[in-house]
């Protein structure tokens, strides 16, 4: 597909008439940073929709690395929230935009926003 907001318009339309119920098609904003280190990787998500939400993941690169050590000496342990499908289901309630949400001229511009910003 091409960067054309227009043509990427028309693919968001259809595809919230191909998807089954009103909102079938949630609008998720991320800016996600991802920092690797040998044992370990840090995630930090910052989500943008009807508020703003922040969260972090640790992440072993093997299955043989001590995960809690990790997150002890990085001083994130205490900050771990054990997460399962309700605790997302609630998260993506309070942040994420549904398909109608916004108007069409609103969902436009918010397409041409990230082009943009993807472009520069």
């Amino acid at each position: 597909m091409q960067p054309d907001a227009k043509e990427i318009f028309s693919a968001y339309k259809i595809l919230q008439i191909l998807l089954p119920g009103a909102n079938g098609c949630d609008i998720m904003q991320y800016d996600n940073y991802i920092f690797r280190q040998e044992k370990f990787e840090i995630k930090l998500t910052h989500q943008i929709g009807k508020t703003d939400k922040y969260n972090f993941e640790v992440e072993a690169v093997s299955e043989t690395v001590n995960l809690n050590k990790i997150l002890k000496g990085l001083g994130l342990l205490k900050l771990v929230t054990i997460t399962n499908v309700e605790f997302w289901d609630k998260w993506n309630d309070e942040l994420n935009l549904k398909g109608t949400d916004l108007n069409e001229k609103q969902t436009l511009e918010l397409i041409k926003k990230y082009l943009f910003e993807s472009l520069s």
